[in-house]
């Protein structure tokens, strides 16, 4: 086996996925993404199928698509073409067969004219009969093989139009998680500003009463939330991948660079699987929560409105 077929097996493996989350989320067949690993093309569909397979696959990892497709046209050579299901041994057998059996009506014909004392034009007539049923023959075999073709082209087009559907949505969740978090930052500042200008104010006994900015803060933080719900912020100190299922449904899978930061909602719970636990900091409503690992740790967590749960 190859670098190619290595490759994905290490960036799979590195993150904690098994191949059949990769194919419940991409709707490939674990068999085809393991002959993707085995680098076993013979046991793949062909065609643009082969292409679509290694960018699903290389996108739910978060590694670069077009490098993953180069890699991949280099380890298959002249594989990746479209494969037919016509057996050009079963042509050749009906090629065989119709000319023994234009030898045989030949030789009938010449038996027929040799015989024949009516002078009828028996042999225009046997070689009418035979240009009909090797016309038919044709144009029989034609159909059939432009309908092959017409359905296999459709099927790729099926593929084609299902990853880019896929690839919207993972745009779209991303998009709308961006959005929420962007507003929450905006939200915050105000509410941190709100509590500073809150004044002292004086008791009976002529002592004032202070008030303190944070817990101020919190509540305005917690005012932002969803109605019932909690935030999760992610900021990576090292290049981190990492995968987040907000309620049910996957919101983010991707490698963040260093300095960067993702904050996800949600009303029950949040899944977060990451292949460097320790290259990463976590807070839960804004207060830092413990680290998960160390570094280079691939880690698998469920966090809750109270914290992780075990």
């Amino acid at each position: 086996m190859g670098s190619f077929g290595e490759h994905l097996r290490r960036e799979r493996e590195m993150r904690g996925i098994t191949l059949e989350e990769i194919a419940a989320a991409t709707k490939i067949g674990t068999r085809s993404l393991k002959a993707l690993e085995d680098e076993d093309f013979k046991k793949l569909p062909g065609g643009i199928f082969n292409k679509g397979f290694v960018r699903a696959y290389a996108k739910f990892l978060g590694i670069d698509e077009e490098q993953a497709v180069a890699d991949f046209v280099a380890a298959s050579g002249d594989f990746d073409t479209i494969k037919s299901n016509i057996d050009p041994a079963q042509l050749l057998g009906q090629h065989e067969e119709v000319k023994k059996s234009s030898s045989k009506k030949a030789k009938d014909l010449q038996s027929i004219q040799t015989d024949s004392r009516s002078g009828f034009p028996w042999i225009a007539i046997f070689g009418l009969i035979l240009l009909v049923a090797v016309a038919y023959g044709g144009r029989f075999g034609y159909v059939k093989y432009k309908a092959h073709e017409e359905a296999q082209a459709q099927a790729q087009r099926d593929a084609q139009a299902r990853v880019e559907a896929e690839a919207a949505a993972a745009r779209a969740a991303s998009e709308a998680a961006a959005q929420a978090a962007a507003a929450q930052s905006v939200e915050q500042p105000a509410a941190d500003v709100q509590s500073q200008q809150t004044p002292a104010t004086p008791d009976s006994s002529g002592k004032a009463s202070q008030q303190t900015a944070q817990p101020a803060a919190a509540e305005a933080t917690n005012a932002n939330l969803i109605p019932g719900g909690f935030t999760v912020s992610v900021r990576a100190r090292q290049r981190t991948w990492i995968s987040i299922i907000s309620d049910g449904k996957r919101v983010i899978s991707e490698e963040l660079p260093p300095a960067s930061e993702k904050v996800v909602q949600a009303h029950d719970r949040i899944t977060l699987r990451t292949g460097n636990a320790g290259g990463m900091d976590l807070a839960l409503n804004g207060k830092a929560m413990p680290s998960l690992g160390a570094e280079g740790e691939a880690r698998t967590v469920t966090i809750g409105a109270n914290g992780l749960i075990q």
